[in-house]
């Protein structure tokens, strides 16, 4: 063998080798977006002034800068009902909405029980006190009552850790933790779970529902953040109160628990937790904003009934607007209503007081509920909660003795349910003398907020890992400004503290950040206290999984062009080509049809959100795994048969290399697609 051929050879050696240790190397920080748990980091977050807390500050230096008129006089009820009629028949003339209903409390008295809309298609008028809605999360505060109803009893302890109430098949994992989940975890979000939805958070019929225990261990989520940390929204930690709540007070279940502590001591006798209901399917009919004629009447689409099965008590209240007005007095009214005592005075005074707080700009939450500051002189508890076909929104504002129900048909009215209070007590309540003025603005922002964050309330250890590429927040620097984009809406915001934005929008939300040691900042926190989203390192980036699944199917296609071209041509050196020649081929095909069925499975699942969320993975998506699989097997092949090629030399240098581009494009691809759980079958 002459001294050229030997060098050429070791050369082709030399670029073979060297193309897969490149993918060696990217390898681990391509893992990074897959990692089991997230790695605890070091948040250095700015402790709030004295009597200057950023989310108590007034967003009036945002607002429009026209002179305010003399409050009017909410309790003149004939134009505060004409006011809120106007109100809300126009936005549901504007999103399309069906129906709604409202219940309004004031002064420890019912104040507004309304309808609006219809509630089937032959026109029926809709009855506050007898159509039942689903209120969604609004049900989560059910649970957190009961709760504290057995903390009066001296039968649960908040301070307690969780795994001494359960029996041990359902103790939760520690998955590397050691801190123990206390009682209190649950309430404030902070378990530190991770979320899963698809597959079973909704059921197809009543039939074969899973028992609460047995969702409980069977779909338990993966540990990964330290308990007592990040308020991040969780189901689960519901569900398990829930349980734990029936468990230790002796009852059946959760449903029969509510009905003997909250539904009858306060007479509300047309709301349930049990599916189905009679009532309640009736009460759908109308359910589907989406699909209804601008004038809110005909077509009346029937929705499918979204059965919970064991997440009822983290979402699945039907009530009515006439019930949850009784709600609200008992709680704006010690716990008591009509002699009957639910909680005591102290007890629900205790509730109010915040219990977690992620970062000094945004809300905190109170032993569950959601927490509201408008001035340092208002402030709500509350939540909101939307399901398959309700929006609602509950704001309780104990200072004002004022409480707010709203519950829409239809996801489009989401937004104008959770304004509601806010365009109430804008308009009654926010006197221009009693705003505080907030700090000193900051007009040139630093560039190191801009960034992509994604919303840890996803999963982190299956399949769904992969839509965190979908639910993302990008942040930007425009001017003064610092703009976040996500789900296709654009919100502006103005620093006014390090770490610190508000809206300049006049919306009074808030915005915080966090940062590392080095001064990185690396955390986005929600103004809702209870969402949280981290900084994408630039392997977790949706323009970088695009531009993978880009190459991925430009090469597979040239391979496919190039591979036709050459098999009318017969050309072959011998069988060793052949055979690399049909594997390169099969697996650039196997890609191909992949990815195709990837966007089959997307469009399926996209087109209908019902079942995704109660049958996945459904027929088109284990075969779309399937070929994900079988064409990462093959592109293993493939990468081990580089050596072979570039040994051989069988075919010209030009080929060699395309072949190794081609296989680095779909390693790379791969990796990644491992990196997000997509690889194997990992469903829960």
């Amino acid at each position: 063998m002459d001294i050229k051929m030997t060098s050429r050879r070791t050369l082709q050696s030399f670029l073979a080798c060297f193309a897969v240790a490149v993918f060696l190397l990217l390898w681990p920080a391509i893992a990074v977006a897959g990692q089991d748990k997230v790695k605890d980091k070091l948040i250095l977050v700015p402790k709030a002034d004295e009597g200057a807390r950023p989310d108590s500050v007034s967003y009036a230096e945002f607002a429009p800068a026209a002179a305010k008129p003399a409050l009017p006089n909410i309790r003149d009820h004939t134009a505060f009902t004409a006011w809120l009629d106007g109100t809300i028949t126009t936005a549901m003339k504007l999103k399309n909405i069906p129906s709604a209903v409202i219940s309004i409390t004031l002064d420890g008295k019912l104040y507004i029980v309304r309808g609006y809309g219809y509630s089937d298609a032959r026109g029926s008028p809709m009855d506050p006190y007898t159509h039942m809605f689903r209120v969604g999360s609004i049900s989560k505060t059910m649970v957190w009552v009961s709760v504290m109803q057995l903390v009066e009893k001296g039968m649960l302890d908040l301070d307690t850790p969780i795994n001494e109430y359960l029996s041990t098949s359902l103790q939760v994992p520690s998955n590397g933790y050691d801190d123990p989940i206390l009682l209190k975890h649950l309430m404030n979000h902070s378990a530190g779970f991770e979320d899963n939805i698809l597959g079973i958070s909704l059921a197809k019929n009543g039939a074969g529902i899973t028992a609460l225990a047995d969702y409980l261990k069977r779909y338990r989520p993966k540990r990964v953040r330290p308990a007592g940390g990040e308020a991040v929204f969780s189901n689960y930690s519901t569900a398990l109160a829930a349980f734990i709540v029936a468990e230790v007070s002796g009852e059946k279940d959760f449903e029969s628990y509510v009905e003997k502590n909250i539904f009858s001591p306060l007479n509300m006798h047309n709301s349930t937790f049990r599916e189905p209901h009679s009532s309640i399917e009736d009460g759908i009919a109308a359910a589907t904003a989406d699909k209804h004629a601008n004038d809110f009447i005909m077509p009346i689409i029937k929705a499918p009934y979204d059965f919970l099965g064991p997440l009822t008590s983290a979402g699945g209240l039907t009530t009515t607007a006439g019930d949850m007005a009784r709600y609200m007095l008992a709680l704006l009214n010690g716990g008591n209503l009509e002699g009957r005592q639910i909680l005591s005075g102290e007890t629900f005074l205790n509730m109010q007081a915040k219990s977690h707080q992620n970062h000094p700009a945004v809300s905190s939450l109170a032993h569950g509920f959601l927490t509201r500051d408008y001035d340092q002189n208002i402030s709500s508890v509350g939540h909101s909660g939307t399901t398959q076909y309700f929006s609602s929104n509950m704001e309780l504002f104990p200072d004002q003795a004022l409480g707010i129900f709203i519950s829409l048909k239809g996801r489009s009215g989401r937004t104008f349910a959770q304004d509601l209070p806010h365009k109430i007590i804008s308009r009654y309540y926010l006197e221009p003398s009693t705003l505080r003025q907030p700090p000193s603005r900051i007009d040139n922002i630093d560039e190191r907020y801009s960034g992509i964050y994604l919303n840890n309330r996803r999963s982190f250890t299956n399949i769904e890992a992969l839509y965190s590429l979908a639910n993302f927040t990008r942040v930007e620097i425009n001017g003064e400004y610092l703009i976040t984009h996500r789900g296709g809406s654009s919100k502006r915001w103005k620093q006014v503290s390090d770490l610190s934005f508000f809206s300049a929008d006049g919306t009074g939300l808030s915005l915080g950040f966090g940062e590392n040691e080095q001064g990185k900042i690396i955390k986005l926190y929600d103004s809702s206290g209870i969402t949280t989203a981290d900084r994408a390192s630039f392997f977790q980036t949706p323009n970088l999984f695009m531009i993978l699944f880009s190459l991925t199917v430009i090469s597979a296609i040239v391979t496919l062009i190039a591979a036709a071209r050459r098999k009318l041509m017969r050309f072959y050196a011998n069988q060793r080509s052949k055979r690399s020649t049909q594997l390169y081929v099969t697996t650039a095909s196997t890609w191909l049809i992949a990815i195709a069925a990837s966007l089959w499975s997307i469009i399926n699942l996209m087109s209908d959100s019902f079942t995704a969320l109660s049958n996945f993975p459904d027929t088109v998506s284990f075969l779309t795994i399937t070929l994900i699989n079988i064409a990462f097997i093959l592109t293993l092949v493939s990468a081990l048969n580089l050596y072979s090629v570039w040994r051989e030399r069988y075919w010209t240098w030009m080929r060699c290399l395309r072949y190794t581009t081609s296989i680095a494009i779909w390693s790379a691809w791969s990796l990644t697609l491992w990196s997000w759980n997509v690889i194997g079958y990992n469903y829960y």
